[in-house]
């Protein structure tokens, strides 16, 4: 029974011990600047001791004897690491003053003079779509996403700049568009390629209002669209992604023919890309599977001795679009670049070219006036820069 009691009060006793020699460091953190505290500032030591600061700039950290380095970091402020030396169970005060980080955000373009500029500085009017608003709105139709930038219209596939004319036949597009500097208009047609251009892979669209032959040529009388595919970093990246949608009814109940066969119409799709950069090679591969019902359609219930089954013709679309990036930089000759751009594409697309009336606009007139286009398409670019020491 002594012996019980013993232990016990051996136990209290080294457990008082370990509390008092518990130090407490605290004080204010304060901008160094304008002599503000600042909130939310993460108080951390080398071990792992951690505290946060308070509405009022003040923390308190409680650490035991020992040599430590505390780093107080804060999102708008820069780091700041300090040595604190703890004897004797001593509490210390140490007010902190932190200075403001400055960063400023530069945008950089290449269409406007060929070489990088700030946006700021040019005397052109340019717009820029970044890469990742494609990604954030599952929006993987180029044609529809650049359609959405102020003055730009995109009618049956061709585009035009604030009412200037788009795709005339036998000159071609007065618009020209570039993937990673290399046209993508058909070299039979004029017309723009949108579905071969990789959506889930680009970095920027810079869009150029205006006459831009000079640079150009006389496809850009109209202006310039210039597509910039993402460049392989060292730490190789994956993304995979999907999307699933389905189409409402249209607030007019005339147009909703597919609700008379009690179907969905949908909209889905899957993305893979991967990139990586081994050594002086640069590759970056994907495939992207597409596949929508459209909104507009028909119920084919026309019998005969051939066909006893109801048909639902969709005027949707189908693709499957593969694509290879390679660039290889040369180690003898320093600033030359080559490479190659294979895209592959197999598209296909209902259409109906009559429709009952105006107010069954969604719905074609007969099954003989709907028709499937089906194509496949391969684009081969290759390419070579040279760069000299003045980046000429």
């Amino acid at each position: 029974m002594y012996k019980l009691k013993f232990r016990l009060l051996l136990l209290v006793l080294v457990l008082n011990l370990s509390v008092s020699a518990q130090t407490i460091i605290s004080g204010i953190i304060s901008n160094e600047q304008s002599k503000s505290p600042i909130s939310n500032v993460h108080v951390r030591t080398n071990d792992g001791h951690n505290s946060i600061s308070n509405m009022d700039g003040f923390y308190e950290l409680e650490i035991p004897n020992g040599h430590y380095k505390v780093s107080f970091q804060h999102l708008s402020f820069e780091i700041k690491t300090i040595e604190i030396h703890v004897k004797n169970s001593e509490n210390q005060i140490v007010n902190i003053e932190l200075s403001s980080k400055n960063e400023q955000l530069e945008t950089i373009v290449l269409s406007a003079g060929k070489f990088e500029q700030k946006i700021e500085e040019l005397s052109v009017s340019l717009d820029i779509i970044n890469g990742q608003d494609i990604e954030y709105q599952h929006n993987y139709n180029i044609e529809k996403k650049i359609s959405q930038a102020p003055g730009i219209h995109i009618i049956d596939g061709q585009l035009n700049i604030r009412g200037g004319s788009g795709w005339s036949y036998g000159a071609g597009s007065r618009v020209l568009v570039l993937l990673d500097g290399l046209s993508v208009t058909n070299a039979t047609t004029g017309a723009v390629q949108w579905e071969l251009i990789p959506a889930e892979n680009i970095e920027n669209i810079e869009i150029i209002k205006g006459a831009s032959s000079v640079l150009f040529g006389s496809s850009a009388l109209n202006g310039v669209i210039n597509i910039t595919s993402k460049k392989p970093t060292t730490t190789p990246l994956t993304n995979i992604s999907a999307y699933y949608g389905i189409f409402d009814n249209a607030n007019r109940e005339s147009l909703n023919w597919w609700n008379d066969a009690d179907i969905n119409l949908e909209e889905k799709g899957f993305n893979f890309n991967h990139s990586r950069k081994l050594k002086s090679l640069s590759l970056s591969f994907g495939v992207q599977a597409h596949k929508s019902d459209g909104y507009n359609g028909l119920i084919d219930s026309t019998f005969n001795d051939n066909d006893t089954v109801t048909d639902i013709l969709h005027v949707g679309n189908q693709r499957t679009r593969l694509y290879l990036n390679s660039s290889y930089s040369s180690r003898k000759i320093k600033g030359l670049d080559f490479g190659i751009n294979s895209t592959y594409l197999r598209f296909d697309e209902a259409d109906g070219f009559i429709y009952l009336s105006d107010s069954l606009g969604y719905t074609p007139f007969s099954e003989s006036s709907f028709s499937v286009f089906k194509s496949a398409q391969l684009s081969l670019s290759p390419h070579l820069s040279y760069l000299n020491t003045n980046n000429n």
